[in-house]
C-alpha cells in the first residue's frame, strides 16, 4: 500500500513540476489597485460561536473513569496559570476535554460510555465561546500592524452586520476607514488532529465592492490523546494558539501582502546565466518560480526513505547543530519585470519547525511521514540570503525550514510566499481544494517546507 501511495505522489511531483498554475486574481490584485498611501482597516467579526463539529478522543470503560476525569480536568489549569490570561482562559475552556482524557486514562473495563458523551457535550458547550474569535481578531490586528504597515482597528459596533448580503451599508461609522475586513470562525474539530476553519471578507469603503471573500483552514499533525495531554495539556493549547496565528497570517498575507512575480519564460530562468542549482549541480525541478529556492542544505528526493516528508524529500544531514542556511537572493531578473515597478528594501524572514510523525489519508492510500509541528525558531530582517542559526538545535533531529522575501514594491510592503517544494498551489492548500482524487484529507503548505537533519555526534560540530 505504501508503494502505491508513493507512486501516486511521484506522479503529482512530475506533473506539478511541469505545470505550475498562476496565482488567482484575488491575491494582491484588486486590493493593490485601490491601495492608499496610508490605509485604515476596520476589523469586524461575526461573533456567532464556531461550530464544534467533534471532540472525539476515545472510549471510556471501567471503574477508573471518574477519578481519571477529576484529575485530568485540573491539568490545563495547573499548566497554564503561569503563562498569562489567554493561556489561562484556554485552560479553563479545555477542562472538559481533559476530563475526558483523564477518564480514558483511568478506564479499565465495564464502565458506561454515557459519561464520555456527557463530557464531550460539555466540552462543546464551553468551546462555543467568544474566546477563540477574539483571539483570532487580536492576532490579525497585531500581525497586520507589524507586517503590513496599515492601521488595523476593532469596530465592534459593526459586528452585527458582518457578512450581510448585500454587504455593510457604508455609514458614518466607517467615515475614517478605507477597508473593512470581516472575520468569522466557522468550525473547530478535534479528532486526532486539530482543525480550525475561518472565513474573511475584504470590502472597499470607497466603492462598497467585495474585494475578496475566502475561507481558510488550519489543521495540525495528528497526536494521540496522551500526547495532547502531556505537560498539563500544553501541546493542545500551544497548537490552538499556533492555529489561530496561522489563520491570522494567511488572512493578512492574502488580502494585503502577497506578491507574485511575472511568470518567467524559462521556469528556471537564472540570475547569472545558469539554472538555479543545488550544491551538486542538480536543477531544482520541484521549487516553483514564485518562491525562493534553497541553496544549502540541498534538496534530495527520497522515494523509499523510512522517514520521508510528504513530498518525498530526504532529511539531508547538515554539518552542525547551528547550520548556515542559504537560499536564492531576491529579486531575480524576472521579478523585476513587473509592470516596470520598483522593488527595494529587501530583507528575508526565516522559520524553522521541529517535525513530528503524522499520517494522512485512510485505507489503501494512508501514509506516515514527518511534517512540521510548530515553529521553534524564527528570524526577521535578514540582510543577506543566508543565516547561521543563532541557537543550538537538538542533535540527530529532523527539522523543516522556510524563507520568504519582504520588501517594498513602489514603497508598499509586500512579501513572497513562504518557500517550499509545492506540487500544487499553496493558496489552494490554505482552503483545502482537493487537487487529486486519492487525497482524502487536507494538506498544509507547511508540509512542503525544506527538510534537514542535525548531526548525531556533537563532536563533529
Amino acid at each position: 500500500m505504501r508503494a502505491k501511495a508513493l507512486i501516486l505522489t511521484l506522479a503529482i511531483v512530475v506533473v506539478g513540476c511541469v505545470n505550475w498554475p498562476p496565482p488567482p486574481e484575488i491575491i494582491g490584485k484588486k486590493y493593490d489597485a485601490q491601495r492608499l498611501e496610508t490605509a485604515r482597516v476596520a476589523l469586524v467579526a461575526d461573533m456567532v460561536p464556531p461550530e464544534i463539529e467533534g471532540v472525539h478522543l476515545g472510549l471510556t470503560r471501567g471503574e477508573g473513569v471518574v477519578a481519571g476525569a477529576a484529575s485530568g480536568a485540573l491539568l490545563p489549569i495547573a499548566a497554564t496559570a503561569p503563562a498569562g490570561p489567554y493561556a489561562l482562559v484556554a485552560g479553563v475552556l479545555l477542562m472538559p476535554v481533559f476530563a475526558i482524557g483523564g477518564a480514558i486514562a483511568g478506564a479499565t473495563s465495564g464502565y458506561s460510555a454515557d459519561l464520555l458523551r456527557e463530557a464531550e457535550a460539555n466540552a462543546q458547550q464551553l468551546l462555543d465561546s467568544g474566546y477563540l474569535q477574539e483571539s483570532l481578531l487580536e492576532r490579525v490586528r497585531n500581525y497586520g500592524y507589524g507586517n503590513a504597515e496599515l492601521e488595523f482597528f476593532r469596530l465592534p459596533d459593526a459586528d452585527q452586520g458582518a457578512f450581510a448580503v448585500p454587504p455593510h451599508s457604508i455609514d458614518s461609522s466607517f467615515k475614517t476607514t478605507d477597508f473593512i475586513l470581516e472575520i468569522k470562525l466557522l468550525k473547530v474539530v478535534l479528532k486526532g488532529s486539530l482543525e480550525i476553519d475561518a472565513r474573511a471578507r475584504l470590502l472597499s469603503v470607497d466603492t462598497g465592492a467585495i474585494l475578496n471573500d475566502s475561507q481558510y483552514q488550519f489543521f495540525s499533525v495528528r497526536h494521540k490523546l496522551t500526547e495532547w495531554m502531556a505537560d498539563g495539556a500544553a501541546p493542545l493549547i500551544k497548537t490552538i494558539e499556533y492555529g489561530l496565528q496561522t489563520l491570522a497570517e494567511d488572512i493578512v498575507n492574502e488580502n494585503f501582502l502577497l506578491f507574485y512575480s511575472s511568470t518567467p519564460q524559462d521556469r528556471f530562468r537564472p540570475q547569472n546565466g545558469t539554472p538555479v542549482e543545488t550544491a551538486d549541480t542538480k536543477p531544482l525541478v520541484s521549487v516553483p518560480y514564485y518562491v525562493l529556492a534553497p541553496i544549502s542544505p540541498e534538496l534530495v528526493s527520497c522515494f523509499f526513505c523510512r522517514e520521508d516528508t510528504w513530498n518525498l524529500q530526504k532529511f539531508v544531514e547538515v554539518e552542525s547543530i547551528q547550520p548556515t542556511l542559504r537560499w536564492q537572493s531576491f529579486p531575480r531578473d524576472y521579478d523585476l519585470v513587473h509592470m516596470g515597478r520598483d522593488i527595494s528594501h529587501v530583507v528575508y524572514d526565516l522559520r524553522i519547525f521541529r517535525t513530528a510523525e503524522t499520517t494522512a489519508n485512510q485505507g489503501p492510500n494512508q501514509r506516515t511521514f514527518l511534517a512540521p509541528d510548530t515553529p521553534i525558531y524564527s528570524f526577521r530582517d535578514i540582510a543577506e540570503p543566508e543565516h547561521k542559526i543563532a541557537v543550538p538545535l537538538e542533535e540527530c533531529t529532523g527539522y523543516m525550514w522556510t524563507v520568504r522575501a519582504r520588501f517594498r514594491l513602489d514603497q508598499q510592503v509586500r512579501v513572497t510566499e513562504w518557500a517550499g517544494t509545492f506540487n500544487w498551489p499553496p493558496w489552494d492548500m490554505r482552503r483545502f481544494k482537493e487537487p487529486e482524487p486519492f487525497l482524502y484529507e487536507p494538506v498544509r503548505p507547511e508540509w512542503y517546507y525544506f527538510p534537514f537533519k542535525t548531526p548525531c555526534n556533537k563532536a563533529h560540530n
